[in-house]
């Protein structure tokens, strides 16, 4: 055989060594969570006007997107299609276990420019979801769930 074939055998078994360790990587060592327009991870929605993924504020009602809670979960990233014109204060409130809803809350803002909000999360085990409170209007791109705080929360295509 000659060094030609061998370089390129050698790259094949390289590239093949790196796609399987790309698909390991997603799929045992990934964060559990992370949603993508379609599958948004909103399993409940009150107040808003929905068209879509477009969510109109109504200020009659009290306006919420529901999620799901995944154990380990350090941050929470939303994902919108729009930028914020101004700043926006989300509110992110916690269910226990059993799914009473708790008086604990995180407020994080949706920075004026920006399309996405970052919220940080502690003791994710202890709640089994989360309502996301956002007195705007907006259109949703995705929600994501990430195990470290401050990460790459872009979600998977």
């Amino acid at each position: 055989m000659n060094k030609s074939k061998k370089t390129i055998i050698c790259i094949a078994i390289a590239v093949v060594v790196i796609i399987c360790a790309v698909i390991l990587k997603n799929t045992v060592f990934a964060p559990k969570g992370a949603f993508k327009e379609g599958s948004s991870g909103v399993i409940e929605y009150s107040g808003y006007n929905v068209e879509g993924l477009h969510y109109g504020f109504n200020t009659q009602q009290e306006c919420y997107l529901k999620t799901d809670n995944y154990n380990g979960v350090k941050e929470i990233d939303v994902n919108f299609a729009e930028t914020a014109e101004q700043d926006v204060v989300l509110s992110l409130k916690f269910f226990d276990k059993d799914g009473n809803k708790l008086t604990d809350y995180i407020n994080a803002t949706w920075k004026k420019g920006t399309n996405y909000c970052r919220v940080p999360v502690k003791d994710s085990e202890k709640y089994s979801g989360y309502k996301i409170m956002i007195p705007h209007d907006f259109t949703l791109d995705s929600i994501n769930f990430s195990s470290k705080e401050g990460g790459d929360l872009k979600s998977p295509n």
